[in-house]
């Protein structure tokens, strides 16, 4: 796998409807997806450099996040309405900001 430091430019990727950077250990950013308007399930598992929770459109139901190195939810998860899985397991996550987190994803997993 060719290593990447942040996403390629995907600006005509506008039909994507999923996204797999899993294993990309030196991914230590990811952009804003907001353009991909089809985009439905982002994953990153094993991306261990990666810090920060990805910014994420509201139309997104996935997010794989398994054995990353990212610390804390933030609260704009609850703008992800739409969202239906995610997964955090064995990732850096000391803190999810919100306890209504938990009970509106349907498959949420942490630890």
């Amino acid at each position: 796998m060719q290593e990447f430091k942040e996403d390629p430019n995907l600006l005509s990727a506008v039909n994507l409807k999923s996204l797999c950077c899993n294993g990309c250990e030196s991914l230590v950013e990811h952009p804003c997806l907001d353009h991909l308007a089809y985009l439905k399930m982002l994953e990153l598992e094993g991306c261990h450099n990666l810090k920060k929770f990805p910014e994420a459109p509201n139309h997104f139901s996935i997010l794989e996040l398994d054995e990353t190195g990212i610390e804390e939810v933030p609260d704009s998860i609850q703008h992800l309405t739409r969202l239906e899985q995610l997964c955090l397991r064995k990732s850096g996550v000391k803190k999810v900001s919100s306890n209504e987190t938990h009970h509106r994803i349907p498959s949420f997993s942490v630890s």
